[in-house]
């Protein structure tokens, strides 16, 4: 199976392999998978994850892909694949982080799982548990391409953070930030962080993200407005290529987020038989340097249809 970028507004497909690495069968392994959008942060669990369990309907982050589905006998050494039907809204992020949650009678979820509703915690704690944040960018040839990465902290508490950003490198690709307003205004051309530096965007490229998101992504008017509302769209930031990468500070209050956009612009683009132009993976940790969640964007050249 090859990983693909999925489509908005049509039928996708996720797939899901589930091991079982003990010595004896496991019966009525229940499988859920829900997504979010593409994060480097990820929100807390909905509230009745578990208490729901496994018919949670998700909340304004979290969305089910398909309904829970239920291995009858899942054999040592034999993995099962299981197939979702995934139909993406027109509004959801064109990028998108995948959990994965399994359990059976023979090996529940123990009681303190089920009090865990950070990610962070919940994915390098628990077996039972899968993450997918890895997203693959079809670039198209002299364009500007917006990719939102949403920052959350746990609602469980506030605290300062840090964003890690790397330079990247790489012909006829590049890649700009816009930051939303409130993170903006922390960042005036006197403090910026060390690696990072801000230019005025042009008013064409303002132009040209507008066509995008309104003919590319098929969005209504009013998608693009709640972007301009959002987003500080008088100037873009950068990683100097020469930086080991940017170290940017934020503060979030419990269970708040803040947002960015990371903008791919492109030239003329190259045919590489599907090799990656670049990759960059953004990291979000704690200002002790715990890290929090990232998520690693891959670039290449849209197939050609």
């Amino acid at each position: 199976l090859v990983h693909e970028h999925p489509e908005k507004g049509n039928q996708n497909r996720v797939y899901v392999q589930v091991h079982n690495r003990g010595p004896l069968p496991a019966s009525n392994v229940t499988v859920k998978v829900v997504t979010a959008g593409a994060s480097a942060g990820l929100p807390d669990l909905p509230a009745d994850f578990w208490s729901a369990w496994p018919n949670s309907a998700g909340d304004a982050n979290w969305t089910p892909v398909g309904a829970p589905q239920t291995i009858a006998a899942l054999e040592p050494l034999r993995p099962t694949v299981l197939q979702c039907d995934w139909t993406p809204g027109a509004t959801a992020d064109n990028h998108s982080c995948m959990l994965v949650v399994i359990d059976s009678p023979s090996d529940p979820v123990p009681a303190s799982t089920k009090a865990v509703f950070d990610i962070a915690q919940l994915v390098t704690t628990e077996k039972r548990a899968g993450l997918k944040n890895l997203h693959l960018v079809n670039l198209l040839p002299s364009a500007i391409q917006p990719l939102p990465l949403h920052l959350h902290a746990s609602r469980l508490r506030e605290g300062r953070y840090r964003l890690l950003i790397p330079p990247v490198a790489a012909e006829a690709l590049r890649i700009d930030l816009l930051f939303s307003k409130t993170l903006s205004k922390r960042f005036p051309a006197a403090k910026l962080p060390k690696g990072l530096k801000a230019t005025r965007l042009p008013a064409k490229d303002l132009e040209t993200l507008k066509d995008y998101v309104l003919k590319q992504e098929l969005r209504r008017d009013d998608a693009w407005k709640e972007f301009l509302k959002l987003y500080d769209t008088t100037r873009q930031f950068s990683v100097d290529a020469r930086s080991k990468g940017v170290d940017l500070p934020l503060v979030l209050k419990a269970g708040a987020q803040e947002r960015i956009v990371l903008l791919a612009r492109t030239g003329t683009l190259r045919a590489t038989r599907g090799a990656a132009l670049a990759k960059m993976t953004v990291v979000q940790a704690t200002d002790r340097g715990t890290e929090v969640g990232g998520s690693t964007f891959v670039f290449r050249p849209a197939p050609r249809s």
